[in-house]
């Protein structure tokens, strides 16, 4: 992902180097964009002020208090999940033989929720178009495809639309997108309702689980939560499964201001952990805590559960420092699978079980292994690397396995928390 000084994740693989050029010809009228990733974050400067729908959904009623703890075990939907990366080739995509094959090996390790992007395109951030996709590689039969695969092999499919833009290869990212007046804010979110119910149809065609109305969409959230409500409205009317809306870690999930229209709070969760080359799981599990306090006081506020929609390392030295950093753009990474592993451990050590989380999907899984160019050994899939192991020993185990870290449980904080300090989270940085 390229990063400037805000460091937003924009996903641009060098997986498949032809992509990146059949992207930019996908931003012309002639062809499709297959730029395979999803942006992400850290300082976000929102170019609008505030328009009258933002005015009106800040007069909304606030959230209640929180309800009772809930109990120490794994609720019956808790959403094992990976994000499944669509490989932008024929046969090795998604709706592919390739990936069916890849869905079974998932579901062999426990994995029981896949979540699947499609994107829409926009020539610039302050673009006032949403542009449809029209890649070859993932059309809409595919991706029906590709869900009726996921519902026959019993679990359970999240469409999780993204936005891309020519602008970030450069180095802006989603939560820059802001319009320059009214007018072309009115345009932008009728192109943008447009994209959005065209998967909402699809997904209720696909019977997916639950649907993603964005995702780090920042600049957009802070100046126009009222235009957000109303879209939600509109995918609720065509797409009756759950919804989210995938927050950046740094500086919007606890901004956002219409939760409570919504089925769960998501976040994209690259949060800084640790200076450490190689950390050790107890490590990474403390650095969650005061995270997982903020999560807990989150859900408490809204009375919605959290969803990670994205957490991830990558399999280097020092994984957890510059979390969001994709290989491309970190030339001194030096492979070290153990220290991947150790991340694992230590965020399953630190929130499986909390009462606060409804589910986590891990960065990224992809639909064939075949696909993959050469120096994976960076990357952040898991596949074929000891951090496998690791989804294996908690995603099959069902129950919960020990006890998390405590996040002010009425029925078990003693009040003796202290926070380690080590570190500032989310210090203007974002994952590429």
């Amino acid at each position: 992902m390229i990063r400037s000084r805000g460091d937003p994740k924009v996903a641009l693989s060098a997986r498949v180097v032809a992509a990146v050029l059949y992207a930019a010809a996908a931003l012309s009228p002639a062809a499709p964009a297959v730029a395979r990733g999803a942006p992400s974050p850290s300082a976000v400067t929102a170019a609008s002020a505030p328009s009258s729908s933002a005015v009106t959904a800040a007069s909304a009623p606030a959230p209640s208090a929180p309800g009772p703890a809930a109990p120490r075990v794994l609720p019956r939907d808790f959403q094992r999940g990976v994000c499944y990366a669509h490989l932008h080739a024929p046969g090795y995509g998604y709706g592919s033989e390739r990936s069916r094959k890849t869905l079974l090996g998932l579901r062999d390790l426990g994995v029981d929720c896949v979540s699947l992007t499609p994107f829409g395109y926009m020539q610039s951030v302050s673009s006032p178009h949403v542009r449809m996709p029209r890649d070859p590689s993932m059309g809409d039969s595919l991706l029906l495809r590709e869900l009726a695969t996921i519902r026959g092999l019993g679990m359970r499919a999240f469409l999780k639309p993204h936005i891309w833009s020519r602008d970030f290869y450069r180095g802006r990212w989603s939560g820059d997108i802001a319009m320059r007046n009214e007018a072309d804010w009115k345009s932008w979110f009728a192109d943008y309702e447009r994209f959005l119910l065209h998967y909402a149809e699809i997904a209720e065609r696909g019977r997916a689980y639950a649907l993603c109305i964005g995702s780090e969409l920042g600049g957009a959230t802070r100046a126009r939560p009222g235009d957000f409500r109303n879209l939600i409205r509109s995918v609720r009317r065509v797409f009756h499964g759950k919804l989210t809306y995938a927050a950046n870690w740094h500086d919007e999930f606890e901004q956002v201001r219409f939760w409570d229209a919504l089925d769960w709070i998501g976040v994209n969760a690259y949060f800084d952990l640790s200076e450490s080359a190689t950390p050790t799981p107890d490590e990474i599990r403390e650095a969650w805590r005061p995270i997982a306090e903020r999560m807990h006081r989150l859900t408490a506020r809204w009375k919605r559960p959290v969803v990670l929609t994205e957490v991830g390392f990558r399999s280097v030295s020092y994984p957890a420092t510059r979390t969001y950093m994709w290989p491309e753009f970190d030339p001194d990474g030096r492979p070290d699978l153990e220290a991947q592993r150790a991340c694992y451990e230590g965020t399953f050590r630190a929130l499986w079980g909390m009462p606060w989380l409804a589910g986590l999907y891990w960065w990224k899984w992809y639909t064939s292994p075949e696909g993959e160019e050469e120096g994976t050994s960076l990357d952040f899939t898991p596949q074929g690397k000891p951090a496998e192991r690791v989804l294996l020993q908690y995603y099959r185990r069902g129950p919960f396995p020990e006890r998390p870290l405590d996040t002010h449980d009425p029925e078990t904080d003693d009040g003796k928390h202290s926070n380690p300090g080590s570190r500032t989270q989310g210090q203007t940085r974002g994952r590429p």
